[in-house]
């Protein structure tokens, strides 16, 4: 099982600097397509690094500031096209995954409740067509609770794929924070790639594995093996910071270890 890392602190670092600390503890590393690391910006330093290092990688597009389901047009399509340019910047360079937040709903939108859903799920076909058109599989992640998300249980999620071809990226903190791991596991046929990471069942922490509540061991015993030909045998590690991402990774090796 090949296990990588990923938080949003690492984007503070450039590509080289995360790529030499990150390699002393994990041979693959989940790049959030942000500020120094964002790919449309630094692609030229990350074909360096993929060629110097021997790590796999995978991408997670950009999010911040970004909402690919607003009511306004001019910032719903700077997001998605935004995102559409990470997934062909993956295909220029190798990369084969690549995960997606659903668009969110803002001040005009949470006053009609399916206007958010039906906009992303707009997108989805867009994001279908570009997956196709590049090669790179695209995984929508399911979000965590509350009011302005989308995409938090199987049913939300399912409404906004229906006639795609898009991919599933597991998300087991939030999907326990919302009691939807059994629902997402029953189509884990589609699951394309997961991300860990704990909690106290009460709001979105991302601590390390072990510290809250969530039953990663039986999650786990549920979820693999996961037989379907777009899972790589790989688990993403979502942490605060780095010492966190490595204390997670040797949770996360004697619990495979076990099962």
């Amino acid at each position: 099982m090949n296990i990588y890392l990923s938080s949003p602190a690492f984007c503070f670092n450039s590509i080289k600097q995360n790529a030499e600390e990150f390699s002393k503890h994990f041979d693959n590393w989940e790049i959030i397509s942000e500020f120094n690391n964002d790919l449309l910006e630094h692609r030229d330093e990350l074909k360096e690094v993929m060629g110097s290092y021997d790590m796999g990688f995978r991408v997670h597009a950009p999010f911040s500031d970004l909402n690919t389901a607003s009511v306004n047009r001019a910032v719903r399509e700077f997001g998605q096209k935004r995102i559409i340019d990470n997934i062909a910047v993956c295909n220029e360079v190798g990369i084969e995954v690549i995960t997606v937040h659903p668009g969110w709903r803002n001040p005009v939108s949470r006053f009609d409740p399916g206007m958010v859903p039906e906009l992303n799920r707009d997108f989805a076909l867009r994001l279908s067509k570009a997956q196709e058109e590049y090669g790179v599989k695209v995984g929508l992640e399911n979000m965590p609770y509350g009011a302005k998300l989308d995409c938090t249980n199987l049913d939300e999620f399912l409404y906004v794929i229906e006639g795609t071809e898009l991919f599933l990226t597991l998300d087991v903190g939030h999907a326990f924070l919302e009691n939807a791991i059994d629902g997402f596991v029953s189509i884990k046929d589609r699951i394309v790639n997961i991300h860990l990471h704990d909690n106290m069942g009460k709001r979105d922490e991302h601590l390390v594995l072990g510290k809250g509540e969530c039953d990663l061991e039986d999650v786990l015993s549920k979820l693999l093996p996961i037989d379907n030909p777009h899972f790589m045998d790989s688990l993403v590690i979502e942490s605060n910071g780095f010492p966190d991402a490595v204390e997670s990774k040797k949770v996360l090796e004697e619990l495979l270890s076990s099962l």
